[in-house]
């Protein structure tokens, strides 16, 4: 099934007025463009707040008006999962600023997940990206020895010039566990993360799209 059909679906969350956040990914630009065409023939007026640059071009190109973070937060946000569980809590693919992805998620009064299928997880992967200042890998590295490593430094920066930093943990621990033992250590800025701040998720299967809101028992595809 064609990728459109996610953003399609998600713009269809959208009312007129509302003020919208975008993460990165995909299914994100899907989601724009779905909703650049309903701005475009009059039936929505919305204001957007994207986390990066392309989401942002995007938005520019629909001419949909750009606030920031200061200005309001978001009645919804769209952000691409790279693995959701059954708990709502997601691991976010590769982002321009996770800070600023997970303030927005955080901030919003709903956070739309948009993901195909094979990234649906009974249990995340043991990994996470944390967003961090060059001069605190060695420490991050030291502090989370006992339950993992740091596994890959990527060549990449955020718009800050901070790193990205993958830790693959032991199973005897948690990701909570984790998250908070590295954010003890100056200079970790923030992670890929998002314990529990899936409202709605948006499923990409074979042949359906599927909507299941949190408070629903999980689809099983």
């Amino acid at each position: 099934m064609n990728i459109k059909v996610v953003g399609q679906t998600a713009a269809m969350l959208v009312k007129d007025g509302m003020v919208v956040g975008f993460g990165g990914g995909e299914f994100v630009y899907e989601t724009i463009k779905a909703l650049g065409v309903r701005v475009s023939c009059g039936e929505l007026n919305i204001t957007g707040i994207p986390s990066n640059v392309k989401s942002a071009v995007l938005l520019e190109q629909f001419h949909i008006p750009i606030k920031n973070m200061l200005d309001c937060d978001p009645d919804i946000m769209f952000e691409q999962a790279m693995e959701l569980d059954t708990n709502y809590d997601f691991l976010k693919g590769k982002s321009d600023s996770l800070l600023k992805d997970n303030l927005l998620c955080f901030s919003a009064k709903k956070c739309v997940v948009l993901l195909d299928k094979i990234s649906w997880k009974q249990n995340l992967t043991r990994k996470i990206v944390f967003e961090v200042h060059p001069f605190a890998i060695k420490r991050l590295s030291e502090q989370v020895g006992l339950m993992g490593k740091v596994s890959q430094v990527s060549d990449s920066e955020s718009e800050s010039g901070n790193k990205f930093v993958e830790v693959e943990f032991d199973k005897r621990f948690d990701h909570g566990d984790l998250v908070h033992e590295a954010f003890e250590v100056p200079g970790v800025i923030d992670s890929n993360y998002f314990e529990g701040m899936a409202d709605v998720a948006i499923i990409l299967t074979y042949d359906d799209v599927h909507v299941q809101k949190k408070n629903d028992q999980f689809l099983r595809v």
